[in-house]
């Protein structure tokens, strides 16, 4: 569970990469980004195109279905859990889901 009035530092204990990245090229083109096992929050943020995301393990997003993140929004936005995200362009053109987990 996610400790938001505590400090957090990068995730990376046993070697986890804490920043990582993800491109979607379309609204078919679904991504999976998993957290390292000391993770329990994370940053994210998006780039080129609007996407989607879900955060339940098992809900593919869509065109039209998930969480919308804008890229023209700019700053991250902080999630208190680390769970599995699942990412998904809007368009058909690049979205790209950019992502610092936190311990």
């Amino acid at each position: 569970m996610g400790r938001i009035f505590n400090s957090y530092q990068p995730a990376r204990r046993n070697g986890a990469q804490a920043f990582v990245s993800v491109t979607s090229s379309g609204s078919s083109d679904v991504q999976t980004l998993t957290p390292p096992p000391d993770a329990t929050a994370c940053f994210i943020s998006c780039d080129g195109t609007d996407g989607r995301f879900t955060c339940d393990g098992a809900t593919n997003p869509t065109a039209t279905v998930g969480h919308i993140l804008r890229a023209a929004m700019g700053a991250p936005i902080f999630l208190p859990m680390a769970v599995p995200l699942r990412w998904v362009s809007t368009a058909g053109t690049a979205a790209v889901l950019q992502v610092t987990w936190l311990e």
